[in-house]
């Protein structure tokens, strides 16, 4: 139980840290340039011409994972202290009266992130459809939809390497998670599981560079293998997260009776547990499919730069191409996790409609 607990309530936390410290996409698009966060800096050292600049790069993701690793640490201290007052607060006998306020200040900030992201998404929507919007004007002057023609902006490429990487890496992870799921109850020992969570939790220019040299000792460069393993390192582990817990509640008793009916396991699989735990399985397909689709470092090291794909090219042409043609992209890449999503929320409450138990 503690190590579950770990895993369900630290675990996210550590995670969100580790991608907020390490990231590299979100810092090159919003980031200062000049002078560069510590991961972009140890990027451009590890692309350098000159072989010298490797070791540089070497010491400077070493810093990076030691950041990382220290503000574990302090997340740690954080929560000891937090524990602490917590008691002494308990012992003195007072009232908890700060977790209403805190609680509806949470929900009103995520729903003003939502609203953010919605009209974000709704501008570069205008923007993809643009033809001419000079300054100070509120709305556009001309429309059209030049910037969706396959001739201007060449989207057809990077979109179907990210739905080839998407599928081969979802479909990978849904079978290795439902494998282990379905065998976790012969081995207790809880080492592997924290081994598979490793990737999200490290900083990936501290690693993908090393991933890469092995790949190319085997010979495997910037092929399509090479960029799915890369990505199915950190699908993988979001999907088993997300399976885990609906997983683990389901109810033995089910599989029992259609064992006792004369059911075999692959049997009993297929038509009792994979039917119920349908909803669970397509939310985990979802973001299996999102996290994918948003893979910009494991892509551009392992592929070498010659593979694109839709994330690859939107940090490309943030930088500073046409509005217009980093509008289509950026909707491509949103729009592809936003349909499996509404496939995954819709999929299962018309299979159970006329199903109650479901329903529950």
């Amino acid at each position: 139980m503690p190590s579950r607990g770990w895993r369900q309530i630290r675990l996210p936390t550590l995670i969100v840290l580790s991608y907020a410290l390490s990231n590299v996409d979100m810092a090159l698009i919003l980031g200062p340039a000049n002078p560069p966060v510590l991961a972009v800096m140890v990027l451009r050292l590890y692309t350098a011409p000159a072989l010298s600049s490797l070791l540089t790069a070497g010491a400077g993701a070493l810093l990076q994972a030691g950041l990382v690793v220290t503000a574990f640490a302090g997340v740690w201290l954080l929560e000891r202290l937090i524990a602490l007052a917590g008691r002494l607060w308990l012992r003195q006998g007072k009232r908890d009266r700060l977790t209403a306020p805190l609680l509806s200040t949470g929900r009103i900030g995520t729903r003003l992130i939502f609203a953010l992201g919605g009209m974000a998404v709704t501008a570069l929507l205008i923007w993809s459809i643009t033809w001419r919007w000079p300054w100070p004007q509120p709305w556009p002057e001309q429309l059209s939809l030049s910037a969706w023609q396959q001739s201007g902006s060449g989207w057809m490429g990077p979109f179907g390497h990210s739905l080839l990487f998407a599928s081969i890496t979802t479909a990978a992870a849904l079978v290795l998670a439902i494998a282990w799921l379905e065998t976790e109850h012969r081995e207790r020992s809880s080492t592997l599981a924290g081994i598979v969570y490793l990737p999200l939790l490290l900083p990936q220019i501290g690693f993908l560079p090393g991933l890469q040299f092995g790949f190319l000792q085997l010979g495997i460069d910037a092929s399509v293998l090479a960029v799915s393993w890369a990505h199915l390192l950190f699908v993988f582990p979001y999907v088993l997260l997300v399976l885990a817990g609906p997983w683990r509640g389901f109810d033995p008793m089910l599989t029992r009776q259609a064992a006792s009916l004369g059911a075999g396991p692959l049997r009993r699989l297929l038509r009792v547990k994979l039917p119920i735990l349908l909803g669970p399985v397509l939310a985990a397909l979802a973001i299996g499919v999102a996290v994918s689709i948003a893979q910009y470092l494991p892509t551009l090291i392992m592929g070498a730069g010659r593979i694109s794909t839709l994330t690859t090219e939107a940090v490309s042409l943030a930088s500073g191409a046409d509005r217009r043609i980093t509008a289509v992209y950026a909707i491509l890449q949103a729009g592809i996790p936003v349909l499996v999503y509404a496939i995954a929320i819709i999929t299962p409450i018309i299979r159970a409609r006329n199903r109650a138990f479901l329903r529950e």
